[in-house]
């Protein structure tokens, strides 16, 4: 099915329904990895105003997912991953203009491994990798879950790593051409603390949520 809408500005939209009879078309195995996709927009436009104008093209996907199943995955990586199927709902578009490559919408999936590996008194937990699209930028994070045994003092230390970062600013300019591409320190969102030293026990967690700007934390020694 196409359907089209224009307007005074320039700006024209027409509605591709492609796939099955559930308006559904499958990229992959439909028992295994895939994308699912309900419907895509393509959006030609043309804007303009007093200082400049904008034409390009506008892609999106609607009430999309990606799914990730390792069910059928060997041994080693089915014992990582999660058993249940990880689920990303796709309500994306992706554009390019004259001022350059942008993103509509939201997308982004997770991964956390529990991989138990211990060295000395340093014990990783587990390791997250997560995957966003927002706007004009595609943050990547590695981050990591770690207890260290110092002494009469354990440190718990909650989703610690490195991010980074694929940015698409306007008219270009980026540091790697048309591209922006930067690396960051990932802060912790939780740090646990306990003490056992005889006369001294007791400890205490702090929450950091540093994009909300919010921090909430617990304490008693005694």
């Amino acid at each position: 099915d196409i359907n089209t809408t224009s307007a005074i500005n320039g700006e024209m939209k027409f509605t591709l329904k492609i796939g099955d009879e559930d308006g559904l078309i499958i990229i992959g195995d439909k028992d295994s990895t895939r994308l699912e996709i309900r419907a895509v927009d393509v959006n030609p436009f043309s804007k303009s105003d007093a200082q400049a104008q904008e034409f390009g093209m506008e892609t999106g996907l609607k009430d999309s997912k990606l799914v990730l199943d390792f069910s059928q995955s060997d041994g080693f990586i089915s014992s990582l991953v999660p058993i249940e199927p990880l689920e990303s709902p796709l309500d994306l578009s992706i554009g390019y203009s004259n001022r350059g490559i942008y993103f509509k919408g939201s997308a982004g999936i997770e991964i956390k491994l529990p991989i138990h590996v211990s060295l000395g008194p340093l014990e990783i937990s587990a390791i997250t990798i997560a995957l966003k699209i927002e706007n004009r930028k595609i943050p990547i994070s590695t981050t990591a879950n770690f207890k260290a045994e110092l002494g009469p003092l354990t440190v718990v230390v909650e989703d610690i790593g490195a991010s980074l970062t694929l940015n698409f600013p306007e008219n270009g300019g980026g540091n790697m051409g048309p591209f922006d591409l930067s690396f960051g320190f990932k802060p912790p969102k939780g740090l646990g603390l306990s003490v056992n030293a005889g006369a001294v026990t007791g400890g205490g967690y702090l929450y950091f949520d540093f994009e909300k700007e919010e921090y909430a934390g617990v304490l008693e020694i005694t």
